[in-house]
């Protein structure tokens, strides 16, 4: 089809005569959606920025994937296991633009059971990470815990999970974050931070 000037897309709803523009072709070959959205039909096709590909190793060019949503962040294990964990506040939320999420996240306990855990991670999270290095975060506000309190995050590659850690000394060296960190009665544990990984 071979337009002269601009071209607009129009329709109509039941029987009334006024038409109303949704796209427009300009002549300067942009393309205006008017109202509405667009709407991409089929999984895996979005939008292909390869005109601007000038890395060395790109392993894509295409926007495939927008999407915001919740989550549910717990306090989890990857040896052994905690009893019952009773949360009064479990609160996450997470924007993923194409293989890169990023989850924000809000949780505190009334009450924990120790159980078997030895170490203290971060679950729950929205999507499975991807290759490692997959990903890192920070702790922006801790209190009340019975222990050290966790202040920075490390994701690994395959997982749901990320493991807490906390400093040590004034040069930022880390260790890994225990269950006997965790305090064990009411409004304990609270945190706050942020994640952003590379997802499959």
């Amino acid at each position: 089809i071979t337009f002269k000037g601009s071209a607009a897309v129009n329709t109509t709803r039941g029987d009334a005569v006024t038409m109303t523009d949704r796209m427009t072709i300009e002549t300067n070959g942009d393309v205006t959606i008017e109202t509405g959205n667009l709407v991409i039909g089929t999984a895996g096709k979005g939008i292909n920025f390869s005109a601007y590909g000038a890395g060395t190793d790109i392993d894509s060019n295409l926007l495939d994937d927008y999407e915001e949503g919740t989550w549910t962040p717990i306090y989890t294990t990857s040896s052994g296991s905690f009893g019952t964990i009773v949360y009064d506040i479990q609160a996450a939320s997470y924007v993923k633009v194409g293989t890169t999420c990023v989850a924000t996240f809000r949780m505190r306990t009334d009450s924990v059971d120790l159980g078997t855990a030895t170490n203290l991670l971060l679950g729950g999270l929205p999507f499975t990470s991807g290759s490692s290095p997959a990903g890192a975060g920070l702790v922006s506000y801790a209190s009340t815990f019975a222990g050290d309190m966790p202040s920075v995050i490390a994701v690994g590659p395959g997982v749901t999970d990320a493991s807490f850690y906390y400093r040590t000394s004034a040069n930022g060296a880390t260790s890994a974050s225990e269950d006997g960190d965790l305090g064990t009665g009411a409004n304990a544990n609270f945190i706050e931070g942020l994640v952003t990984y590379i997802t499959t």
